[in-house]
């Protein structure tokens, strides 16, 4: 019995604490839990396959803006703030990619696939924006970031995880739904 207050005891602090955390989350995290919840509602407008196309679609854009010389570019610009100019250019090159590379084809509107697979991807296509965004901080500010933020967002010790894990879900909902049809 002692044994059990003991660790009800020691997880009070861990709760004030969480709950300290949902009573006054930082902008980071709010941003965050609102851009997963957009992407979510967008994958089930979209469907299944054209959140699919766009996690390929930010891999390409991925590729290509780390063969572009940034800084060089920023500098020309006279862009002061390196991080803004680096992320309006990777999200105009993207939306650029979708336009370019996308189908003209219109299937209708509304989710194709199942929503727990949506679910995921959007989930993942978000995640992975927010990695990349992120990932255009200069160290010095990372520090600010909420630590559950720089953790799984801004940490390069993920880095692996979001390049490697969308895809890998990207090829494993496609057989799933192949096997279906």
């Amino acid at each position: 019995m002692s044994a059990q207050l003991s660790k009800t005891a020691s997880a009070l602090p861990y709760m004030a604490n969480v709950s300290q955390f949902f009573s006054n989350p930082s902008w980071d995290v709010v941003l965050i839990v609102a851009l997963i919840a957009m992407g979510f509602f967008y994958g089930l407008m979209r469907g299944h396959r054209k959140i699919s196309a766009a996690i390929i679609y930010t891999y390409v854009a991925m590729t290509v803006f780390q063969a572009l010389p940034m800084d060089n570019l920023s500098k020309s610009f006279g862009s002061g703030n390196s991080f803004i100019f680096k992320s309006v250019s990777f999200i105009v090159l993207l939306f650029l990619l979708i336009f370019l590379l996308g189908t003209r084809r219109r299937k209708g509107f509304g989710a194709s696939g199942a929503w727990w697979h949506i679910f995921i991807l959007s989930f993942l296509q978000v995640s992975l924006l927010a990695h990349i965004l992120l990932g255009f901080l200069p160290a010095d500010q990372i520090i600010n970031l909420a630590p559950i933020t720089r953790t799984f967002f801004a940490s390069q010790s993920y880095n692996t995880w979001w390049v490697i894990v969308p895809i890998f879900l990207v090829a494993l909902t496609r057989r799933i739904d192949f096997r279906e049809d």
